[in-house]
């Protein structure tokens, strides 16, 4: 019969005898001070205080023991991992790849078990304006008088508003700090002030921004392109937790942008409407080692949207690129925007 190891030992008293030596410890602290004869009071006392001592004692040990046991495992992990892939795959890696696999995979402590976006690119005009929804109606109308002092044309820009959608699970075994951030960049290099805004963020469903409009820079001196809302978010082991986010921007009319997820991801999907339908998309994914997906897609012209979906896991940062251009006139239009596929390599 096996032994109980000390964990056992202690979680099994715990669970067990916590109660009892919570109330036998209370009972005779408190009985103490009606006993008439002091050396006997206090000798009841001090059982009272050692049964109270003794809660916090195996409780103090039981913890110890835990992340002992955590860092245990960790080591462990750390120094059969590069054996394993060599003995297993034949394959022998040089430590700071390896190194490079386990801050990428084997540390993370969360993925995407869904990760939707969406973007919706309108010609950048009163008409586009007038349209919106009141509170993003004000931002378009900044992002116009803030144009009118540059020499940017309402003609070659657009609105792009993009959405995303995110369950994000805890695949660790202990509760971790989930670290939303969601960044939208500066167009133009920021050179120019105020043309974007992030407008929703949401953690299960409850709003986080507190005015309108969110407009704070990533960091101001290493990082003043980017607009950045970040916030962290406990998340028990096992649990997800869903996020959803908006944010608006003026961009080029011939532009491109990148979805690339922090974590690994499956259920990538997104979406891309043309809303005046005068663009050409092309959607590439660029995560050339997944067999059997679709690499590549392009704008449904009946229905002006451009839609790609990624089944697989995506590691992290491996993207998927969006890239529009107003439409060409038929005469310049080619047979086909499917790119050449290069030959098969020897």
């Amino acid at each position: 019969m096996p032994k109980p190891s000390t964990k056992s030992v202690y979680s099994l008293l715990l669970a067990n005898y916590t109660p009892i030596f919570l109330i036998v410890g209370i009972f005779l602290c408190g009985i103490s001070t009606i006993i008439p004869w002091e050396l006997l009071a206090h000798i009841v006392r001090d059982a009272g205080i050692a049964a109270l001592i003794g809660i916090y004692l195996m409780w103090t040990l039981e913890q110890v023991n835990k992340l002992r046991v955590q860092q245990e495992v960790h080591e462990f992990i750390e120094t059969v991992g590069e054996s394993f892939i060599q003995a297993v795959y034949g394959r022998e890696l040089p430590p700071e790849l390896f190194d490079v696999i386990r801050k990428s995979l084997f540390n993370q402590s969360f993925i995407y078990t869904a990760h939707h976006t969406d973007l919706i690119i309108q010609d950048f005009n009163d008409a586009s304006i007038a349209a919106a929804p009141p509170g993003v109606r004000k931002l378009l109308e900044s992002f116009r008088e803030h144009t009118k002092n540059t020499s940017l044309s309402a003609e070659n820009l657009i609105i792009l508003r993009i959405s995303t959608y995110v369950e994000v699970k805890n695949v660790s075994q202990t509760t971790a700090e989930y670290p939303l951030k969601f960044q939208t960049p500066k167009p133009f290099g920021g050179n120019y002030e105020g043309l974007c805004g992030i407008t929703s963020v949401r953690i299960d469903g409850q709003e986080q921004l507190a005015t309108e409009v969110y407009n704070r820079d990533a960091d101001p001196e290493t990082n003043p392109t980017l607009l950045e809302f970040s916030r962290n978010a406990l998340v028990a082991p096992g649990a997800t937790v869903k996020v959803s986010t908006e944010a608006y921007s003026l961009r080029r009319n011939d532009d491109a942008e990148q979805l690339r997820p922090r974590f690994p991801a499956k259920g990538v999907n997104l979406s891309v409407m043309d809303s005046d339908g005068n663009k050409d998309i092309v959607i590439s994914l660029n995560a050339p080692l997944l067999e059997g997906t679709e690499t590549f897609a392009v704008k449904n012209e009946k229905t002006n949207k451009a839609k790609f979906s990624v089944a697989q896991y995506l590691l992290p940062y491996q993207s998927v690129e969006v890239i529009w251009t107003p439409k060409r006139r038929e005469k310049e239009q080619q047979p086909s925007l499917q790119p050449e596929l290069p030959s098969a390599g020897t």
